[in-house]
Formats: structure tokens, sequence, C-alpha cells
């Protein structure tokens, strides 16, 4: 066991649709789909859909520039969807 951990409750993560997504970033389906499948926006494909993360929509919040264009580190360079 961890020390310091023991009083905390395992943090649950919140998945959201890509609907929500669009909701929460204000970006089309399509441009939310094309950073998914680019590796740029993490996502799994569960019941006929995908379900983003929510440390990853805040993860790619913090990344994206304004300017239509994200800013990927070399280590997310090319990475595969969850």
């Amino acid at each position: 066991m961890v020390a310091g951990n023991a009083d905390r409750p395992a943090r649950v993560e919140k998945w959201y649709r890509v609907t929500e997504a669009m909701e929460i970033t204000g970006f089309s389906r399509s441009f939310i789909y094309s950073q998914m499948d680019q590796g740029k926006l993490r996502s799994i494909k569960a019941g006929g859909g995908r379900r983003i993360p929510d440390s990853a929509l805040a993860e790619f919040q913090r990344r994206f520039d304004g300017n239509g264009e994200i800013e990927v580190s070399d280590s997310h360079q090319g990475a595969p969807a969850c």
C-alpha cells in the first residue's frame, strides 16, 4: 500500500460520449472524430460508439492552442487511441 493513499478513495473516471465532448469543447463532431482517429484525443470504442475519459478531454483542451492546431509532444505523436 502506498503511504498517504489509505484514506483517499480511488478516483472514478467519467466517460463522455462524442456529443457531450462536442458540448463541452464547442468543437464539431467531425473535428472530435478526426482528433480521435489521429490519436490526439484518447478514446475507446464501447457500446457501438466512442467514449472519451475526462482526463483525456482535459489534456486535449490544455494542448489546444486556439488556432485549430493541437500542440503534440513527441511522446503523443502517433499514439494510438485507447
